[in-house]
């Protein structure tokens, strides 16, 4: 897949054993209004067939990384690792987003003009997660 242009956000989605629902979490994102975003799933070691719904859409913002299971929180992390957007969005694999939810939530950070980064030393992927729940990342 083509890389983008450096995204303002990154969608960030774990995905394990959805195959029933990301198609509607995926397709949430993908209209939303404000388009400078990438959307990176991480598929959790899925057994059913949710990397196949996921390779069904052609969109270039999405980039797919498959992997043994580990877990949420592990996937999360990895997510974080690897986003290129200034800020980070979560998206469940069974949440739908509303159209207007990208564009609304980076206004808002926008406007506050938050830090996008941290000057605290992660010494820990459990230090990395509660940073991303203290209000440095979209929700």
């Amino acid at each position: 897949m083509k890389e983008l242009e450096t995204p303002k956000v990154t969608v960030l989605m774990s995905l394990y054993n959805e195959e029933r629902s990301v198609a509607h979490a995926i397709q949430s994102i993908l209209a939303q209004t404000y388009t400078d975003f990438e959307f990176l799933i991480i598929d959790d070691g899925s057994t059913d067939g949710s990397k196949a719904v996921v390779d069904s859409f052609d969109d270039p913002r999405i980039r797919l990384v498959s992997r043994p299971n580990k877990g949420l929180t592990p996937s999360l992390n990895e997510g974080i690792g690897l986003a290129h957007g200034a800020y980070i969005a979560r998206q469940d694999a069974d949440d739908v987003s509303m159209p207007t939810r990208l564009e609304r939530e980076v206004a808002l950070l926008d406007r506050r003009r938050l830090p996008l980064s941290s000057p605290i030393r992660m010494t820990s992927p459990l230090q990395r997660l509660s940073r991303i729940s203290s209000g440095m990342a979209l929700w």
